[in-house]
């Protein structure tokens, strides 16, 4: 008895078709001998394998596995959005060693070190929309990658950074690193021997004024460049923060000028000295007055911390000016005397000594004792002699003020003007009577130094204002 397989209706004996559905009826010697032709075939068995065999079989599936595994693990680790995601990171975490080993250059001159990393993170780190930037400038490149167009990607030269496909690894996966941009600067300075560095480690120096060199090349970053020169009496320095992180401007100049102060210098008596010599603290600097005309005097400070004074030469001698403090662009040296102690006593001498010849010649009426003055002084002397007058004059005494003797010129000679003041004692005949009075005149004596004799003659005599103070040299004339 057989029933339909699809609705279970009860089939006559030999029918096709189910008279209830219609569904084909398969004869139960075809499904027997399907049975059979199944049961003929020969059938696969693990175990009729030998033991070698299955440990054979199971190592080299292993092998298979392990490459298979082996090869996703090392494709994922060396793809370029996971160069991308690891640079991203490294430079967050402030991971120098691992943002050095992901970057690299094809420049052989630029080092890719440390320090130089370090300046880079450190400012990606404090300018985060920077970063954001640069970043999604490398995501972008790793797309263009997926796409095999990753020379299609048009902002290249916007970014420091550049995601690049730099070969094969030995297990024949590509490698990709990123490329830094490099960077140059410009640099002049308007010293020669001007130390130049950079982070503080010496570059070079300067070989000539207004100097310009390029430098480079260096990793983007944030660099302190400076320029330094020691003179003789100034240290010069100029600094500047260098920002080189703008693609655009890969070569950046910058101007290290060197400000210095120079001096200019005036003395009393200056277009009378015959030479000079300038001392900056109490050292000969080997430049004169007159120099200045053709170089000015500096660099120098000024901040107080030098002192500058002058040595005049003149026919008779060398005068020392009064010291200045070094802290004004302008510097007058002040001669407080114009004689030294030892010329002022020749000069005083000097005078003297005429005092005493004018005193004879006025009473003798005879010229030929004057030996301190000039031929024209003596002409003027000679004038006042009266041979019919009775007249005498004694020279009693003498006041001298060589500190506020001064210079000038005269008939193309170094002329020393000498305020004075004499004492006479006069005896002279008045209708008969013979009068004695006392008088006193105050000069200027204008002496002339004559280098040959090392002497001095007075040129020139007038009358003139004179003040005693306690400089004034007094001397008796009966002495």
């Amino acid at each position: 008895m057989t029933f339909c397989k699809e609705c279970g209706t009860q089939l006559k004996e030999g029918a096709v078709f189910c008279a209830e559905c219609g569904t084909s009826v398969q004869p139960n010697n075809e499904a027997t001998s399907n049975v059979q032709a199944t049961e003929s075939k020969p059938s696969f068995s693990f175990k009729s394998f030998s033991k070698k065999q299955k440990m054979i079989g199971g190592a080299i599936l292993s092998a298979i596995i392990l490459l298979f595994i082996s090869y996703q693990v090392g494709s994922s680790f060396t793809n370029q959005h996971k160069v991308v995601e690891n640079f991203k990171a490294a430079v967050l975490s402030e991971d120098t060693s691992r943002v050095m080993s992901l970057l690299y250059t094809n420049d052989s001159r630029m080092t890719i070190d440390e320090a130089s990393v370090d300046s880079l993170i450190t400012y990606l780190n404090n300018n985060p929309s920077y970063y954001d930037f640069l970043m999604d400038q490398l995501e972008s490149k790793a797309d263009f990658y997926d796409q095999n167009h990753p020379d299609d990607f048009y902002y290249e030269d916007s970014s420091i950074f550049s995601l690049e496909l730099v070969g094969k690894t030995a297990f024949f996966f590509d490698r990709y690193r990123i490329q830094v941009m490099p960077f140059y600067f410009t640099l002049s300075t308007n010293y020669e021997d001007a130390i130049i560095t950079l982070n503080g480690e010496e570059l070079m120096i300067s070989s000539k004024e207004d100097f310009e060199q390029e430098f480079g090349p260096y990793m983007p970053g944030i660099y302190e460049v400076s320029a330094s020169y020691t003179g003789d009496y100034s240290l010069l320095e100029s600094s500047n923060e260098l920002q080189l992180m703008d693609p655009s401007w890969n070569n950046t100049y910058v101007d290290l000028y060197l400000y210095g102060d120079y001096i200019v210098i005036d003395s009393d008596y200056e277009g009378f000295v015959d030479d000079s010599r300038i001392y900056i603290n109490d050292e000969n600097i080997e430049f004169s007055l007159e120099d200045q005309y053709d170089e000015a005097l500096g660099p120098i400070s000024l901040d107080g911390s030098y002192e500058v004074h002058a040595e005049l030469d003149f026919p008779w001698g060398t005068v020392v000016t009064d010291k200045q403090v070094i802290d004004h662009s302008y510097i007058y040296l002040s001669v407080n005397r114009l004689l030294t102690n030892e010329i002022a006593d020749n000069v005083v001498e000097t005078a003297f000594q005429f005092a005493k010849e004018y005193a004879n010649a006025i009473t003798n009426n005879d010229s030929s004792g004057l030996t301190t003055v000039s031929s024209s002084v003596k002409s003027d002397i000679e004038y006042y002699f009266d041979e019919d007058r009775e007249y005498s004059m004694d020279f009693l005494e003498a006041s001298f003020n060589p500190h506020t003797a001064y210079l000038s010129y005269y008939d193309e000679q170094h002329i020393v003007n000498l305020p004075v003041q004499f004492v006479f004692e006069e005896e002279y005949d008045w209708f008969g009577d013979m009068m004695t009075d006392e008088t006193t005149e105050s000069l200027e004596l204008s002496l002339s130094y004559d280098s040959s004799e090392d002497s001095w003659t007075i040129v020139n005599y007038y009358y003139s204002y004179f003040e005693h103070n306690d400089d004034t040299v007094q001397r008796d004339g009966s002495k």
